[in-house]
């Protein structure tokens, strides 16, 4: 009499490949990941547009494009010495840092702790507390915004 592990599961059987398997696999291969690089590329062109840019000199950002660039490579760092020194965004930018650290933060410790909780402290009403944060959860915060802005 053999004993069946319960654990393992049933054995995995080879089928032998059908013509919609053997299509498959052929599309998962080379091609499909080319064509996914040359959409990425196409899609971050803006992105990359915009930080060549911010490295130009003002005179070559208003004559020419930024794909123009690799000919002449004219690079400065006064446009981020401006912005940050002279127009006080270094400042605000220290300032998102002072709010941004800590309200990501206290947040997550706050719940890794009540995960823990609910994982495995037993306490009375757990599953109903359980089910009223699932239920807040599928509530848009705009939503919950709605009769504070009615009230001012």
């Amino acid at each position: 009499m053999t004993q069946h592990n319960a654990l393992a599961g049933p054995a995995i059987q080879e089928h032998p490949r059908t013509l919609a398997g053997r299509i498959v696999k052929a599309l998962n291969r080379t091609p499909i990941h080319i064509a996914l690089a040359i959409i990425g590329l196409v899609w971050l062109a803006p992105t990359i547009g915009l930080l060549v840019t911010s490295f130009r000199p003002r005179s070559d950002i208003q004559a020419t494009g930024w794909w123009e660039t690799l000919s002449t490579l004219r690079f400065t760092a006064e446009n981020y010495s401006a912005v940050l020194g002279a127009q006080g965004m270094l400042q605000a930018f220290i300032n998102n840092l002072i709010i941004s650290i800590p309200s990501t933060l206290l947040p997550l410790t706050i719940a890794s702790m009540a995960a823990y909780a609910f994982s495995w402290v037993k306490f009375p009403f757990r599953d109903g507390l359980f089910l009223i944060v699932v239920a807040l959860l599928m509530v848009p915060a705009q939503v919950a915004f709605i009769p504070v802005h009615a009230a001012s």
